[in-house]
């Protein structure tokens, strides 16, 4: 089987493709960069673009193609960057008669809501922001996804939607945010959160690879968190605002414009809970998380003292 995977040099990229190339029935490609200790992983630098890419897929041949090139999670302001590499890929594997795709997704696209369930499966409806950022971008990349699958139902597309992933290094905007000295709270708030351990996601993403399940899938650890105790766990200490801070009224107007340019995610997860449902990829991907949000946390703290 061979498995291409691009934006190889990123840190989880390069983790998914070591578990895949260990296996002996798996040839491993990378695009993207070198991938140093992991000889056995064959890479092409750079990430070809448009008819370049289409030409590159048709030519390697790969049976899954897993993306992993997407603008990283580190980056809210990402809008439209990885919209624009999604079709161009799917477009790539529709020509090179690639069989399955995994792309990455997030828990995002649910968006933090007061009339969210306790527990939202693959089936919720997916909810841009309302600002440009990447949960908006993570929205429509599912949709361009869906229709990509409509269209060529001989190749399966996986959308493995990631709670933030915390640990080992690994960015996120919830990792930025547990980053700082004192993270901002919202006084009379404190929603239940999810995490993802990278090492839960590498084998959910090689799981995928090498599976016949299809269709969108929710990914996070079995523990719940408030919000208040994400904080604690990572080693910070909280700042509480008013909730006035966040209202439409004209005189805190300034003082909300300031707030939102220091959250690297919308508001609105300071407020309310966005927890998926993770019994499908447990039921049809064989998967299971080995940690524990608790202890992603904990790596976090000991990374940072």
């Amino acid at each position: 089987m061979r498995i291409l995977i691009t934006g190889i040099g990123g840190r989880l990229a390069g983790l998914v493709g070591a578990v895949l190339a260990a296996r002996p029935e798996t040839h491993v490609i990378g695009l993207g960069g070198s991938v140093p200790g992991f000889d056995q992983i064959e890479t092409i630098a750079g990430m070809p673009q448009g008819h370049e890419l289409a030409a590159t897929m048709q030519e390697l041949a790969p049976d899954v193609v897993i993306h992993l090139d997407q603008p990283g999670e580190e980056r809210w302001d990402a809008a439209r960057a990885g919209q624009i590499q999604t079709i161009d890929l799917l477009r790539a594997c529709v020509a090179a008669r690639v069989r399955r795709v995994v792309l990455r997704s997030s828990t995002l696209v649910y968006g933090a809501s007061a009339d969210n369930p306790a527990f939202l499966p693959e089936t919720a409806a997916l909810i841009p922001a309302a600002s440009p950022g990447l949960q908006t971008d993570y929205v429509a990349i599912e949709q361009i996804a869906a229709e990509y699958a409509a269209k060529n139902p001989a190749m399966a597309i996986v959308s493995l939607r990631c709670a933030p992933i915390v640990g080992q290094g690994a960015t996120s905007p919830l990792a930025t945010y547990l980053r700082r000295p004192r993270p901002l709270t919202l006084a009379g708030f404190d929603p239940r959160i999810q995490l993802l351990h990278p090492d839960d996601m590498v084998v959910a993403f090689a799981l995928a690879a090498l599976g016949t399940a299809q269709g969108a899938f929710n990914l996070a650890a079995s523990d719940l968190l408030l919000l208040s105790q994400a904080i604690l766990l990572a080693g910070r200490k909280p700042t509480s605002l008013p909730s006035a801070a966040f209202s439409g009224l004209r005189l805190v107007q300034p003082v909300t414009r300031l707030l939102r340019a220091q959250l690297p995610f919308d508001a609105a997860f300071l407020q309310f809970a966005c927890v998926a449902d993770t019994q499908r990829a447990k039921m049809e991907l064989g998967w299971s998380p080995q940690h524990t949000a608790a202890e992603a946390l904990r790596q976090l703290m000991n990374m940072e003292n």
